[in-house]
């Protein structure tokens, strides 16, 4: 007896499949289960970047103020060596980490903190959002 997949089973299968080796692919790229890690990425510029991303990037190089006592929730503390939101994006050389551009939490945080102090937070209120919104994705970087 023969089984037919329908069309919904097939893309199903196919978006699975997709999800898993991605993330293989990620977890591998980042250090993995090999106890290594990865200091630093790559270097990126803001013309290889979407204009939305590139522009997430200006306000983080803007506000090292802030962005240096955010923390992230990504894994990147435990991966990369990151402390901070700050390391997501930037390089000790002033140099723009690529980490930041392949990353959804690391964007997201970002637009956040740009948008909460466009509407006036302070550090503390910023900071308790963001450990609000984020802390279900992992632990936050050890940021000061």
């Amino acid at each position: 007896m023969s089984v037919r997949m329908g069309r919904r089973e097939f893309l199903g299968g196919v978006l699975a499949a997709g999800v898993v080796a991605g993330s293989g692919w990620w977890w591998l790229g980042s250090g993995g289960d090999t106890g290594e890690s990865r200091p630093g990425g790559g270097t990126t510029t803001l013309s290889a970047l979407p204009p939305d991303v590139a522009a997430v990037y200006r306000y983080v190089a803007a506000n090292r103020s802030l962005a240096a006592h955010v923390p992230c929730y990504c894994g990147c503390g435990q991966f990369e060596g990151h402390t901070s939101l700050w390391d997501c994006f930037m390089k000790a050389d002033g140099e723009f980490d690529d980490h930041a551009a392949g990353c959804m939490i690391c964007l997201e945080i970002g637009r956040d903190i740009g948008a909460l102090a466009k509407q006036g937070n302070d550090l503390v209120a910023i900071r308790a959002r963001i450990d609000e919104r984020f802390r279900q994705y992992g632990p936050p970087t050890k940021t000061q």
